[in-house]
């Protein structure tokens, strides 16, 4: 990609917005993960007291997209869009992600790198790992990544997993950063983990009281869902877009057109709702601070002035971006816009590899096998 490619002007295109299209909710958004949560209660607790397997495994499976919705508002309250009163947005938090586990606070860290060095490889936490990452692994590693990459649809169940050991991970590294973060910040940090917790006494106290199969088919299988639901909400959001450079990731709001897509949805399909807008992808990372509700009625603002100053945007409906996120074959290159299949990478590896161990060809420059158009 090069690294000349067009910037947007965010002063300008902030300028043909009208104001109350950045004004945050007071407690709209709160508000929804109160409901939400108890949609998800509501359900859990009809779910136990039915005797039929049938209808418990219908009730879970229907009870993963409310849960989905739940963590996902957390993702408003992360951005300080869930609510102009500063409260009602870290309650929103709270209510929403720790809730189940998953300590908003911990979250919020490894999403802010992202929005900060977002398409960056090797330092974006959402990224692919690209040509030069997967260069630098051990043979094992790089056939955990060959394999993993063709088959990733069949573990996206286990996203809430990685999510809990992920925002826990983070959770104790901002716990331990010190007196940089307010005493507010860490009060709340704390209310967070320990909201996570109750989740998972609770959970301990509901199997004991109901016993293993209610605990896989009304708890479990519901998250396993919403593991699928959050993979059709986040995967396509920056998979298989060309990564940005470094130079553009310290500014990336301004180059995100390059590395991201949005997703739409038919009419008939309340994906937005249930996803809380997160396929408005490209519009949430140009102002990640605006409410999710109303980045739809940013997007055509977004969209004249990207035809104006003739800037790429991608928009696809879930039925064209998802077949293509079942399998990934390729990786990009750093910063070059090429594309180079596992087969071209392990070549250019044993490339270096030989040219490294002869000490009268180390000054030759390596000619790497022609990436796929």
């Amino acid at each position: 990609m090069s690294s000349l490619a067009k910037p947007i002007d965010l002063r300008t295109l902030r300028s043909t917005i009208p104001a109350e299209i950045f004004e945050l909710p007071l407690f709209r958004t709160l508000g929804k993960a109160l409901f939400l949560l108890a949609v998800v209660g509501a359900m859990l607790a009809l779910g136990t007291v039915v005797d039929s397997l049938a209808l418990k495994l219908v009730i879970g499976f229907l009870t993963g997209a409310p849960l989905f919705a739940l963590a996902s508002v957390g993702h408003e309250s992360g951005h300080g869009s869930a609510s102009r009163n500063r409260f009602a947005n870290d309650l929103t938090g709270l209510v929403s992600m720790s809730v189940i586990g998953m300590p908003a606070r911990g979250w919020k860290l490894k999403h802010d790198i992202h929005h900060k060095w977002g398409g960056v490889q090797g330092i974006d936490t959402d990224t692919e790992p690209g040509l030069e990452n997967y260069l630098r692994m051990g043979w094992f590693t790089r056939t955990f990544v060959r394999v993993f990459n063709r088959h990733e649809s069949m573990m996206w169940w286990a996203i809430p997993v990685s999510l809990w050991f992920t925002t826990w991970r983070f959770a104790i590294i901002e716990l331990v950063r010190g007196p940089r973060r307010s005493r507010q910040h860490k009060l709340w940090l704390l209310a967070d983990m320990a909201m996570a917790i109750v989740f998972f006494s609770a959970m301990a106290a509901y199997t004991m009281t109901f016993g293993w199969l209610n605990l896989l088919v009304l708890v479990a299988f519901p998250f396993a869902v919403s593991g699928y639901i959050s993979a059709v909400a986040f995967v396509p959001n920056h998979r298989g877009m060309p990564p940005l450079t470094e130079e553009q990731g310290k500014r990336a709001s301004r180059f995100t057109h390059l590395n991201s897509r949005t997703v739409t949805y038919p009419p008939y399909l309340p994906g937005n709702y249930f996803m809380n807008y997160v396929p408005w992808q490209i519009e949430h990372h140009v102002f990640p601070t605006m409410p999710g509700y109303k980045l739809s009625r940013f997007s055509p603002y977004l969209r004249a002035y990207a035809k104006a100053e003739g800037l790429p945007l991608q928009y696809e409906t879930v039925f064209e971006a998802m077949p293509r996120m079942l399998r990934r074959d390729v990786l990009w290159g750093h910063g070059d816009g090429k594309i180079y299949t596992y087969a071209q990478a392990e070549a250019i590896r044993r490339e270096r590899l030989a040219t490294a161990s002869a000490p009268e060809a180390r000054q030759v420059p390596v000619t790497a096998t022609a990436p796929q158009a």
